[in-house]
């Protein structure tokens, strides 16, 4: 009886350690991806260069970016992207581009895993003055590729 007892408390020991394992590991999952252009997430400018993307919590609804020196970065609020984007492996974060402006639109990770953001009202400003411009201004989409995957 006291074996049966033993094997039990290891197995729910060992279950309870990969759980916390797993989810340590989804959340400090980051893509590096270098950006070659400045760009705009809600008010926030960022520069040209290299930043981290990470989940801020379990359920990935907010995400952290980070410059290359971890110093400086924020967080953001997403929505589940549509399916109509496609399952891809391949990990990228999507920009809105009106003129020589970038906005942060999407990030996508492996396996089809799409998070969006809202569009921000300094972007729906740039937009209507793109608009009142050139009437038929629609904003270019740019994908930029994730250097690297991993913790």
């Amino acid at each position: 009886m006291k074996s049966r007892a033993t094997v039990s408390l290891f197995a729910l020991t060992l279950f309870f350690a990969l759980a916390v394992t797993s989810v340590h590991a989804q959340l400090s999952e980051r893509l590096v991806v270098d950006v070659p252009f400045a760009f705009t997430i809600g008010d926030t400018q960022f520069s040209a260069g290299e930043y981290s993307v990470t989940k801020a919590n379990e359920s990935s609804t907010v995400l952290m970016i980070r410059d290359g020196n971890g110093r400086n970065g924020i967080m953001f609020t997403t929505n589940p992207g549509n399916g109509k984007a496609g399952r891809t492996e391949q990990a990228k974060m999507v920009f809105n581009k009106y003129g020589d402006q970038y906005f942060l639109s999407s990030v996508h990770r492996p396996g089809g895993i799409v998070r969006t953001l809202k569009q921000s009202r300094r972007e729906r400003n740039v937009e209507k003055e793109m608009a009142a411009i050139n009437r038929a201004a629609t904003p270019q989409s740019v994908a930029v590729l994730v250097r690297r995957q991993g913790l």
